[in-house]
């Protein structure tokens, strides 16, 4: 079992299976939890929804100031087994504090880029306070894709967020890759809005499991060479659990 990451009083932890374990002889998998130390099934309990060697399980609502620990377990015909190791989680009184924001009011310190498609290019990058989430924000204006990076000094461990649209009418918003120093990072989920209700509404998106330190962060909606699209990013900020 690893710790995957931590969002105000909601904890999210993967369980995997060791591959001399056969996984059809589980009949259940997932994780207890308690104040104290090595909980047991009688403490509380989240089953998992899937049994297979990679598995993510949510624990939420949490109380705020309290010490946890977790461990996995598995039950099979021959009794209860648990994991060897267990972590020890403390849930911060005040949940998650913004320790920075880039309200993009400038485009100073961004390095911008939009693809073009062919012979055919677009404008750039640039700073508009209309049809933004929390005026300033960023748009492509028309684009074939595009990506902004820029740096990040991050005082602890924590996440981000930040609100886009890919304005396509008839399409859904679509994701764009989000890379950390020159890594493409998977963890990536929605936090407000719907990707699939079209491109006309922003979605909030939130990106787990930032480390401290000073980071390159690039947002890119890479080549799209079918159809010209405006590209807004807004509002980002960096979280930390005090």
């Amino acid at each position: 079992m690893s710790y995957v990451s931590l969002q105000s009083n909601s904890l999210r932890l993967s369980v995997d299976l060791n591959s001399n374990i056969d996984q059809n002889t589980i009949i259940e998998l997932g994780v207890v939890y308690s104040r104290n130390e090595n909980p047991i099934l009688s403490d509380n309990k989240i089953s998992s929804n899937t049994i297979d060697y990679s598995n993510i399980i949510d624990v939420v609502n949490l109380d705020y100031g309290q010490h946890y620990f977790f461990k996995s377990y598995i039950i099979t015909d021959i009794g209860v087994l648990y994991s060897l190791n267990q972590i020890e989680i403390f849930i911060p009184e005040n949940g998650p504090v913004m320790t920075s924001q880039n309200n993009f009011s400038v485009l100073d310190g961004i390095v911008s880029q939009i693809y073009p498609y062919g012979t055919n290019a677009t404008g750039p990058w640039f700073v508009t306070n209309s049809d933004c989430v929390e005026a300033p924000c960023i748009t492509t204006g028309q684009s074939y894709g595009g990506f902004v990076e820029f740096n990040s000094e991050n005082p602890s461990n924590g996440y981000f967020e930040f609100w886009i649209k890919t304005f396509d009418p008839g399409y859904p918003n679509r994701i764009p890759k989000v890379e950390i120093n020159g890594v493409e990072t998977s963890d990536i989920e929605i936090v407000d809005g719907s990707a699939s209700t079209g491109s006309f509404s922003f979605i909030k998106l939130r990106v787990n499991n930032v480390y401290a330190g000073n980071i390159t962060i690039t947002i890119d909606f890479e080549e799209f060479s079918n159809r010209i699209i405006t590209y807004t990013i807004d509002e980002f900020k960096f979280y930390t659990n005090q």
